[in-house]
């Protein structure tokens, strides 16, 4: 695979399309299919080391500074997972991906069961941190760094799983499920005693006609209030 494809490659997949290519050629012609193809630098040989250096840096140095006002900007005050913002801007990317490649990814939407009343019963601030401990129990019951999690809005969470079946998207959820269970935070308000969620979960299938994979994950969520609550729906 040449380098001009692999950078190509790099820029189909949205896991890997910000990584900054320096292209390092002793070709005369291929500068502009090198830009096009997404280079951020162009370098000809025969190359100075102390020049590579302080670019591949420099380069760094942007990366950097990027990933770090995308955290600003793409960070949930609260909880320090990724908000609504990220997820709408880089979920239909992630589903065209999945699609190109014709790979399976999952969704899974999560609302805390009767945090309403938790909020009235205990208190806002207590309910902050109901929302901070199931924000990291979810993000510590993900396995890959490719999954990632956001608030949606409220006490609701998304969880985004790329290159998963529904097999695999159901062993997921139920591990989230159990988590959140075994925190053991009281709550008198639920008939189980204890703060639980519920989960609706679907997977987009490229071989198969789709339907909007968030409406879909959407209705399962309501699905499994309507069973009970604490459950798994797909």
């Amino acid at each position: 695979m040449s380098g001009i494809e692999t950078c190509l490659k790099l820029k189909n997949i949205s896991e890997t399309q910000d990584i900054p290519v320096i292209f390092v050629t002793s070709s005369e012609n291929q500068e502009e299919e090198c830009w096009e193809a997404g280079a951020v630098d162009f370098i000809k040989k025969p190359t100075n080391s102390e020049t590579l250096y302080r670019r591949v840096r420099a380069h760094i140095t942007m990366k950097l500074q990027h990933d770090l006002l995308n955290q600003k900007v793409f960070l949930d005050d609260l909880t320090k997972v990724f908000n609504r913002r990220y997820f709408d801007a880089h979920f239909s990317k992630m589903e065209r991906s999945a699609l190109r490649e014709k790979v399976d990814y999952a969704l899974l939407l999560i609302d805390i069961d009767y945090f309403k009343q938790y909020n009235d019963l205990y208190g806002h601030v207590q309910g902050d941190t109901v929302l901070n401990l199931v924000a990291q129990t979810i993000t510590n019951s993900l396995q890959r760094p490719t999954d990632f999690v956001a608030r949606y809005g409220g006490e609701e969470f998304v969880v985004v799983l790329p290159h998963t079946s529904t097999e695999g998207a159901i062993c997921v959820a139920d591990k989230i499920k159990q988590n959140v269970v075994d925190l053991g935070i009281l709550h008198r308000y639920s008939e189980y005693d204890f703060v639980t969620i519920s989960i609706g979960g679907a997977t987009l299938q490229p071989y198969v006609n789709n339907k909007n994979t968030l409406q879909i994950a959407d209705e399962k969520m309501y699905e499994s209030k309507m069973q009970g609550r604490n459950q798994v729906c797909f």
